[in-house]
């Protein structure tokens, strides 16, 4: 029971943390170039 507790402490925002993620993926694709990759995102992301 102890386990279902934790898995849904650490799901729930983990979940929500990769839709604001998916979120401002889609919306860095949409301002960026066609040409832009995915590595290139990466990247800027890094700094």
């Amino acid at each position: 029971m102890n386990g279902i507790i934790l898995f849904h402490v650490v799901a729930i925002p983990l979940v929500f943390m990769l839709g604001r993620l998916s979120n401002k993926i889609a919306f860095l694709r949409v301002k960026a170039p066609r040409g832009s990759s995915v590595s290139e995102f990466m990247r800027s992301s890094r700094d």
